[in-house]
């Protein structure tokens, strides 16, 4: 067995980062302080939790496999796109 975190796929950071951004947008509390300076973006928000560790979710793949998100290892594609947004 490898001591290694698994890596999320962009699929299913995609799925996670897609759905806790709903939970938000239908007034779920932000794990993370939003960015005042701009207007709230729920998907930025969403992936600001998964960067941060605070999105406590888990991934089930075909193989059987569960993921914990908290544990995972991201892609490099999630920083990129905070960075994007400058936060």
């Amino acid at each position: 067995m490898s001591d290694q975190a698994p890596m999320l796929t962009r699929f299913e950071v995609a799925r996670v980062v897609g759905v806790r951004a709903l939970e938000i947008s239908e007034h779920g509390n932000p794990r993370v302080v939003p960015p005042t300076d701009r207007p709230v973006d729920y998907v930025l928000l969403a992936t600001m939790e998964l960067r941060a560790g605070l999105l406590d979710a888990r991934v089930r793949r075909s193989s059987g496999e569960v993921v914990d998100t908290t544990k995972a290892v991201l892609p490099p594609s999630v920083q990129v796109l905070v960075d994007i947004a400058g936060v």
